[in-house]
């Protein structure tokens, strides 16, 4: 991630959004030609943690399941809502 193309950049100083530390490094926008990230995105997660929990995933749901699942939770909210 750190290695993608630069497409903008933004002086400043960084800080992290839980501890308010700072992010030892400059507020870069990547870009691999598809997607779009900030720099400080590195900082929150381990990317090849991130990418094999991605390419393992799977949909264990339809479509059809996760259309009912979703009306359920509208119809259950707009109940507890009234």
């Amino acid at each position: 991630m750190k290695n993608a193309p630069v497409i903008a950049a933004a002086p400043g100083i960084i800080r992290d959004e839980i501890t308010g530390e700072r992010i030892p490094d400059q507020m870069l926008m990547h870009c691999d030609g598809e997607y779009a990230w900030l720099s400080d995105l590195i900082h929150y997660f381990d990317i090849q943690d991130f990418i094999n929990h991605a390419l393992n995933w799977k949909m264990i749901k339809t479509k059809k399941a996760w259309e009912k699942e979703v009306k359920e939770r509208v119809r259950g909210f707009m109940d507890n809502n009234k």
